[in-house]
């Protein structure tokens, strides 16, 4: 069970990045309330549904963490599809 959002167009935020791998995407959110927050957002690519989120200090942090993770999800995928 995750967070599910309502689907709407993205908006363009320069406090945001946004990372694809495979199936997957992280976007790299800098709080604009406090400072030192930054959030990574993981769902799988088409989808609302929020399957990952993590907190950190940096925004290099959070995009490191996010790579990691969306490699993970991707080889999690690889693994599912072999053993069919």
């Amino acid at each position: 069970m995750g967070i599910h959002l309502v689907s709407t167009p993205p908006t363009e935020r320069p406090d945001q990045r946004r990372l694809k791998l495979g199936n997957y995407t992280a976007d790299i959110i800098v709080s604009k309330r406090e400072k030192n927050l930054c959030y990574y957002v993981i769902q799988r690519v088409g989808s609302a549904e929020i399957i990952d989120m993590q907190r950190f200090d940096t925004p290099e942090n959070a995009e490191a963490a996010a790579y990691a993770k969306l490699k993970r999800w991707n080889g999690e995928d690889l693994l599912r599809q072999l053993a069919i």
